[in-house]
């Protein structure tokens, strides 16, 4: 009898924490994650990070109990600097080619993309092991693409209007870390994207990874990013002649004539077209942070759109 009852005590100590583990629900897992990284902002007023694509910087101010987020991009894009602004009303960004400057009312904040995923039909999926990381597994189906929101910025993560996304569609699951309560890993299915006259599917994958803490704030060091999307073995003959055919004219529109390269940039719109080829295949992407530094003063004219 005692044998059996010490028995009983051990399968109950080691259930214990699956049972518990399977109680975990989306919400728990939700209000973990957000309650975790107002911890780790408590005190930051702004931040810079340095990766090997950019810099990106970040501003919080406190006025009248209300928070307003600031962010400056600047990124490497096909050996070019693209750079955008949000002044905590408008988004601000520059064409690169014709220098036009256009903004457009946004409501863009990292807390966006918690606010978001408590709005969505979320469900927990048990856990997983990721990268060494236990973590727990949030999934949501149908879930409308347009909508759809950036975790680091809060964004949309699709422009509005873009063309033949109207109807897209995603099954996405999040990966959470249940120590840190760190995103690791995303997974988005999408769906019904209408694309040169066909409806596709697509996948893109992100890890984040080499996690490090600067003053108390958890960063991603490093993240992978993939995306695949169906396309025949034309299409991708034809994608990789594109991209060829691309890089060539970048080129060469470097050593032009003042009046030839402006001539060459009122065909930017259909080069541009012939570059969405691009994104009917496979593609690789990563970004190393190099540097982070927190509360060391950014100037305001950094958020200044205007001045683009």
């Amino acid at each position: 009898m005692k044998k059996s009852m010490i028995h009983i005590f051990v399968i109950l100590l080691i259930t214990a924490p699956l049972v518990s583990q399977a109680q975990m629900t989306a919400k728990e897992v939700m209000n973990n994650m957000k309650d975790a990284y107002k911890e780790q902002m408590e005190g930051v007023k702004d931040m810079t990070k340095k990766t090997d694509q950019g810099v990106k910087y970040q501003k919080w101010e406190q006025k009248s109990g209300e928070t307003t987020y600031k962010l400056r991009n600047e990124q490497k894009v096909s050996g070019q600097t693209q750079i955008s602004v949000y002044d905590g009303k408008y988004y601000w960004t520059k064409n690169t080619y014709s220098n036009e400057v256009t903004k457009k009312e946004m409501d863009i904040n990292p807390m966006v993309f918690f606010n978001y995923l408590e709005s969505m039909d979320l469900k927990y999926a048990g856990t997983e092991n990721v990268n060494g990381k236990n973590c727990h597994a949030l999934k949501v189906e149908n879930a409308d693409l347009n909508k759809m929101v950036n975790p680091t910025t809060g964004e949309k993560m699709i422009p509005a209007k873009t063309k033949g996304m109207q109807e897209a569609t995603v099954d996405a699951t999040f990966f959470i870390d249940g120590a840190d309560w760190v995103m690791v890993k995303s997974i988005y299915d999408i769906k019904d994207i209408r694309m040169q006259n066909k409806t596709r599917n697509a996948k893109t994958v992100m890890i984040n990874d080499d996690f490090r803490t600067v003053k108390g704030v958890i960063i991603p060091y490093h993240t992978e990013f993939t995306m695949e999307m169906d396309m025949s073995a034309e299409e991708k003959k034809k994608a990789k002649e594109a991209r060829k055919s691309m890089k060539k004219m970048k080129e060469k529109m470097k050593d032009m004539p003042p009046e030839k390269r402006k001539m060459m940039k009122e065909y930017m719109p259909q080069m541009k077209k012939a570059q969405s080829i691009l994104m009917t295949g496979q593609m690789e992407k990563e970004f190393n942070v190099k540097e982070v530094k927190i509360n060391t003063g950014i100037p305001d004219k950094l958020f200044d759109g205007s001045q683009l």
